[in-house]
């Protein structure tokens, strides 16, 4: 588990999954999925997390 700025914490795979969309921000959670070795359910359910406030709003913003 890794602290944001915000004082959120993330988990290793949110901030692999964080790193791969700010290097390609127009990857389809599938892709994403695939490239982390992970379900594609559970990159959704990463996305709707840090988009529901447990990661900075401007990073999500910037995802967007």
């Amino acid at each position: 588990m890794e602290s944001t700025a915000d004082g959120s914490v993330q988990s290793s795979e949110e901030t692999s999954l964080l790193a791969l969309l700010r290097s390609n921000p127009a990857l389809t959670a599938r892709q994403a999925a695939e490239r982390l070795g992970l379900s594609q359910r559970a990159v959704e359910k990463q996305l709707a997390a840090l988009k529901a406030g447990s990661c900075s709003r401007a990073l999500v913003a910037a995802l967007a």
